[in-house]
């Protein structure tokens, strides 16, 4: 199967050609481990669990690298906060991010390398771009020369709203010749942990870490890495920059960035305080419910977050668990290990094989659940056979990419709780919904672009999706859907 992908590096479409037949080697940049998760953390390793889940299945052999920074400046912050170790903070946080993980039934990478395992393999990758002349030593720390390669190369990523230079120290730092400049290696400061060095003590700075990881786990350069949109710059460029100048190529061939859960139309960060705990949206919901919310947006779409859209995908699980009890009931327990290739399997997965479609998808899916109730419903007791013979594969692999795929139904069907009516978010009055579509129609139609987003944004949070066509809006919001025709404009 032919599987393309939006490349964040060159914004083009491109096939996936593997630098080894068959095999796929992936690294994802994963949490700075001073904080408990939250749902933006999700977001990034349920995408991805997906993702593999689904490479794995049309036969590739998927080697994922996901990484955990477990020394940094907002690590030791919080550790002189608490008046504690660092290595206490990271791995207390650390631990709530495997546990959440799990919770989510995302798999285990097959590495999961921290950064202070690998201060040598950094040590050894500063030297070499030392060697090449790509950075100098300013006291005891050593900066990357951000243009010694003769273009600016991946700054081109930085945001034209966002001027500021490139830097993983303090906002100002006189010993840099250039401010895109970056520290490879920081000279020791006092309370700080340290690490021995060829140009003394110290430790990495936060971009080499990733790169000499990378490369001492799956070579340089691997087919894909991964990340939130929040990290192509700096630190995707400057991976990019590092990766050259040591190694004379990228890091990868396919770059896949996802975009940001948000509240309000504001990224969901601990730093803005809008982040609620994972831990207590797994307590509140059905932690397959969180999941199906987190890949219910298209991966490089931001992802409203609202009490409404979590309800919303609590009820689409128990859609997904009431078919899997009327199946099991007709056929006994099924779990099927590879696909039969059915229609809703060759669908499924030519959506998931064009940039990994997750959405379309699923709104397979849910089509061909309708499909098997129907069938189900047509189906007598005295018509089993018949039922087998029409929808038996189709069911056999609805069950394996749900379950495989998907990664829901891990629940016994016997201990499946539904989520309680109290938690789940009431739908949007049909009037309300009809009339706030109208009122974005109308700024639409007068150019006020500001109020029909603010409007689309408002909706959105409540899980209302909407698709405009000439002079109407379809909108849908759980089971329901309607249509709202605008006046057309004389001409």
């Amino acid at each position: 199967m032919n599987l393309r992908f939006y490349n964040s590096f060159s914004r083009e479409m491109e096939d996936l050609r593997p630098r080894k037949a068959r095999h796929l080697g992936i690294y994802v940049c994963g949490p700075t481990v001073y904080a408990a998760p939250h749902l933006g953390h999700a977001r990034s390793a349920v995408i991805f669990d997906v993702f593999r889940r689904f490479w794995e299945a049309v036969g590739y052999d998927v080697t994922l690298v996901r990484n955990i920074t477990d020394i940094d400046d907002k690590i030791l912050r919080r550790a002189r906060e608490g008046d504690q170790d660092y290595r206490r903070v990271a791995e207390r946080y650390g631990r709530e991010y495997d546990t959440a993980m799990a919770a989510l039934n995302v798999r285990p990478p097959h590495a999961a390398p921290r950064a202070t395992d690998y201060v040598g393999a950094c040590q050894a990758v500063i030297a070499r771009i030392l060697q090449r002349g790509h950075a100098y030593r300013r006291g005891g720390s050593i900066y990357f020369s951000s243009h010694s390669l003769g273009d600016s190369g991946p700054i081109a990523w930085q945001p034209e709203a966002d001027a500021r230079p490139v830097n993983s120290g303090p906002p100002v730092d006189v010993d840099k010749r250039h401010p895109h400049d970056f520290a490879l290696w920081k000279g020791r400061q006092n309370g700080e942990p340290f690490w021995e060095s060829p140009w003394g003590p110290g430790r990495p700075g936060w971009h080499i870490e990733c790169t000499a990881m990378s490369h001492t786990l799956l070579d340089i350069p691997f087919d894909i890495h991964g990340g939130g949109c929040d990290l192509r710059f700096p630190h995707h460029a400057n991976e990019i920059l590092q990766s050259r100048a040591a190694f004379g190529q990228p890091p990868a061939d396919i770059w896949l960035h996802h975009g940001m859960v948000t509240v309000g139309h504001v990224k969901m960060a601990k730093s803005k305080g809008n982040a609620p705990p994972l831990e207590d949206l797994l307590a509140a919901y059905h932690p397959e419910a969180v999941r199906l919310f987190l890949l219910s947006r298209h991966y490089r779409r931001d992802l409203p977050f609202s009490a409404n859209a979590l309800g919303q995908a609590a009820r689409q699980l128990d859609r997904f668990y009431t078919l899997a009890g009327r199946l099991q009931a007709w056929m006994g327990a099924c779990d099927p290990s590879v696909p039969c290739g059915s229609r809703l399997w060759q669908r499924f997965s030519g959506q998931l094989a064009l940039d990994d479609n997750v959405p379309g998808g699923l709104a397979v899916v849910f089509e061909t659940m309708r499909e098997i109730n129907r069938a189900l419903d047509a189906a007598g007791p005295m018509r089993c056979n018949t039922f087998r013979r029409t929808v038996a594969d189709t069911a056999t692999d609805f069950i394996y990419l749900t379950r495989h795929v998907l990664g829901l139904l891990q629940t016994p069907l016997e201990g499946y709780r539904r989520l309680p009516p109290s938690t789940c978010a009431p739908e949007l009055p049909r009037p309300v919904v009809e009339r706030l579509v109208a009122r974005r129609q109308s700024a639409r139609q007068a150019g006020d672009w500001r109020t029909a987003d603010r409007l689309r944004r408002r909706l959105e949070e409540d899980g209302v999706r909407l698709r405009d066509h000439d002079h109407a809006t379809v909108w849908r919001q759980g089971k329901r859907k309607g249509r709202v025709t605008s006046a057309k404009t004389s001409s």
